[in-house]
């Protein structure tokens, strides 16, 4: 899935800096091979398994919910510019989550 429309491909690459920016962010938080397309690859997969029914266990979940917090860790230290183009998709993301959870009771506000 390309979340970049056509009009913005050329606005949308990065540079060589934003690239080693990117990859030393992702790195401070996460160990190689991770990347920052990994790590929506497999938050895109999550959302897809709580789409379907999830049928792991309360424990996994909060396991499997991790990937999260590290875009939480991670977002910040990326380029500016890379946080916006990519910022679309990752909310995309997290509204489908949303769509296809209800709040867990006892643990505050949603979000």
């Amino acid at each position: 899935m390309d979340p970049t429309p056509p009009e913005l491909a050329d606005e949308a690459r990065l540079t060589t800096g934003e690239y080693e920016a990117v990859h030393m962010a992702v790195h401070s938080v996460l160990s190689p091979p991770w990347t920052l397309n990994s790590l929506f690859e497999e938050r895109d997969a999550l959302v897809v398994e709580v789409e379907g029914g999830y049928e792991w266990s309360a424990p996994e979940l909060s396991n499997d919910l991790e990937c999260r917090t590290t875009f939480a860790r991670i977002w910040p230290l990326l380029p500016p510019r890379v946080r916006a183009v990519r910022q679309p998709e990752l909310d995309g993301i997290d509204e489908r989550f949303r769509k296809s959870t209800v709040e867990w009771p006892g643990q505050g506000e949603p979000g």
